[in-house]
């Protein structure tokens, strides 16, 4: 099970505020294989699934929307030219052992900025990793010397090389920071 324990909730976002490609199939509705998700989301779902252990998928249901990317006053390209197929998209993925992943991706969503992450919820603890933040909680913080604490820590073993994980578990909270 690991640190976190058995995960059963996991939330995949790849969200673009204004980030519709200008180029190749995906701008072309007719000869598109998919928006957002197809393009970006494909990738950090691909992310959960792998921490998630790839349970097996028994349903799906999706939304999909096209409500900025058509509007010429809010695009830098011309929606005339480019007929996206929707410029955002959710879903909710269930899975054989109960589990489930929330799915986010947008190339065109009204935020005040985008992200990237991806959040694993298990029965012992949690994971995060996000593309805008580098942080580092479960009380291994890295020595002013500059070395780390991977050697001793337990959580390690969720960190990537480059520190990009927050860990939690709930036998402690957060850590300290």
């Amino acid at each position: 099970a690991g640190l976190i324990g058995e995960p059963y909730w996991a939330r995949a976002s790849a969200l673009r505020v204004r980030g519709v490609p200008s180029w190749g199939a995906f701008i072309d509705k007719e000869a598109s294989a998919g928006g957002p998700c197809y393009d970006i989301g494909v990738h950090i779902l691909d992310l959960c699934l792998l921490l998630m252990g790839h349970p097996e998928p028994v349903s799906v249901s999706a939304c999909t929307y096209l409500e900025i990317a058509n509007k010429p006053s809010l695009m830098r390209h011309d929606p005339q030219k480019y007929t996206v197929p929707e410029d955002f998209a959710v879903a909710l993925v269930r899975f054989a052992n109960g589990a489930s992943i929330s799915l986010e991706a947008s190339w065109a969503l009204n935020l005040p900025s985008g992200e990237g992450n991806a959040v694993i919820c298990g029965t012992k603890g949690g994971r995060t990793r996000t593309s805008t933040r580098t942080t580092r909680k479960f009380g291994c913080l890295p020595r002013r010397s500059g070395r780390d604490c991977r050697r001793r820590c337990p959580a390690s073993r969720l960190l990537s090389p480059s520190g990009l994980w927050t860990v939690s578990t709930s036998q402690g909270g957060w850590g300290a920071r």
